[in-house]
């Protein structure tokens, strides 16, 4: 028996836009495409292509922000300021996030830096389940997030079903 392992990374890429008063964008870009067909393979394939084939869409951060244990004030509202994009496309096999984050002065950079992962795990954690909310308060948290804005009146009703089931 011949058994083949392959190794997949997820590739991150930074881009920091600065403008000539020292403020700007910091946006972190992660291909996690890799994961899909790892996930396939450890046999979780029949759920993954019962998912919706395609989901493009951003969540302001400023209602997560609140939900990230060990942020200062100061790095809880630079949080509040950034957006998540998550683009998926089961059936390309393409899955990646963006992390936004304006700046007032360079010296923001590496906190923002430091804070993209814990955004991320925080976010992750949440979609995949991990939250310890009962469903009533996960339901009423996603009615806080569209009634803000962040997101949309088809999102809440996915996202409400899906913490239904």
């Amino acid at each position: 028996m011949v058994s083949a392992f392959g190794l997949v990374s997820c590739e991150t890429t930074r881009e920091i836009t600065l403008k000539a008063d020292g403020s700007g964008t910091l946006v972190t870009t992660t291909d996690m495409s890799g994961l899909i067909a790892i996930a396939k393979m450890s046999g979780q394939g029949k759920e993954l292509d019962s998912t919706e084939k395609s989901v493009d869409t951003t969540i302001s951060l400023n209602k997560i922000a609140d939900s990230i244990q060990g942020l200062s004030s100061t790095e809880r509202e630079l949080v509040k300021k950034g957006k998540l994009g998550l683009n998926l496309n089961m059936s390309d096999e393409k899955l990646f996030t963006k992390l936004e984050f304006p700046f007032t002065s360079t010296s923001e950079i590496s906190v923002l830096d430091q804070l993209s992962l814990r955004v991320m795990e925080q976010a992750m954690r949440i979609e995949s389940g991990g939250s310890p909310q009962s469903t009533a308060d996960e339901i009423a948290k996603l009615a806080e997030l569209r009634s803000s804005g962040a997101i949309t009146d088809e999102e809440f009703q996915r996202l409400k079903q899906k913490a239904l089931a």
